[in-house]
């Protein structure tokens, strides 16, 4: 089977295919440099490669450095309204949409990955570290999301963004012997990152370098709370009341 192998300096044949509208929600898509290109079916979906099947049988495969999106066909309106609210910068609001289509997709492995995802980030930029009332009614974490990221797809290519909120989370539901124990798996996992990726491309030295980063802030922040445990997190200027956005 002929494989199309796109990394980052490759990109430049699939942009003269030209825009591809993604409002089809029963298509996949691979979205990469501002373009999409629609897929049959997504056949591998990892920190290293993201492959789908094209229609005339041959495979496109692009390193997971190159991709700035995966959709997945059978997207529902939850899930549309998480990603426009988290393009806002609704942060508080964009949890809740996450939320409600992980409930309407918690049969699809991708639905659990990208949505509990969605719900642990939007939760940490809101600095929601006790979570809101979601699935029967209790209150859930992010951490608790960002873990099911990880059980959903153990090679996620959300991992490099997961560790450090992780982190951020626990740290921020003060459980810090927990968050030094994620800190120093996190550290494990970049170093191996690093190594694996490293034999694709220099195109992954972005991506880890943004999770070193983010890796040390988080483990500053730990830090700190140790020193002054029950200091409270201020929430983000354009975070707002859950239910008056509901409405």
């Amino acid at each position: 089977m002929r494989i199309a192998l796109a990394l980052l300096a490759g990109l430049t044949a699939l942009a003269c295919c030209g825009e591809v509208d993604t409002s089809d929600t029963q298509t996949s898509f691979i979205v990469m440099a501002g373009q999409a290109r629609a897929v049959t079916k997504i056949v591998q979906d990892d920190y290293l490669y993201v492959v789908g099947a094209l229609k005339n049988g041959a495979q496109l495969k692009v390193a997971a450095c190159a991709v700035d999106e995966v959709l997945y066909a059978g997207r529902e309106g939850n899930f549309i309204a998480a990603r426009e609210r988290r393009a806002e910068e609704r942060h508080s609001l964009a949890a809740l949409y996450w939320v409600k289509a992980l409930e309407a997709l918690e049969k699809q492995l991708w639905g659990i990955e990208q949505c509990s995802f969605g719900a642990g980030e939007a939760l940490c930029s809101a600095k929601m570290y006790k979570g809101f009332a979601g699935r029967r009614g209790q209150k859930i974490a992010p951490s608790v999301y960002l873990r099911e990221t990880m059980e959903a797809n153990p090679k996620s290519r959300f991992l490099p963004q997961v560790w450090p909120l992780l982190v951020e989370s626990l740290t921020g539901e003060e459980r810090l012997d927990e968050a030094a124990a994620a800190l120093a798996r996190a550290q494990a996992w970049l170093k191996q990152y690093r190594e694996e990726t490293l034999r694709i491309g220099e195109g992954f030295t972005p991506i880890y370098e943004r999770a070193r980063a983010r890796l040390a802030l988080a483990g500053a922040r730990l830090a700190n709370r140790k020193l002054a445990p029950g200091t409270p997190e201020v929430a983000p200027p354009n975070t707002r009341n859950l239910a008056r956005e509901e409405k």
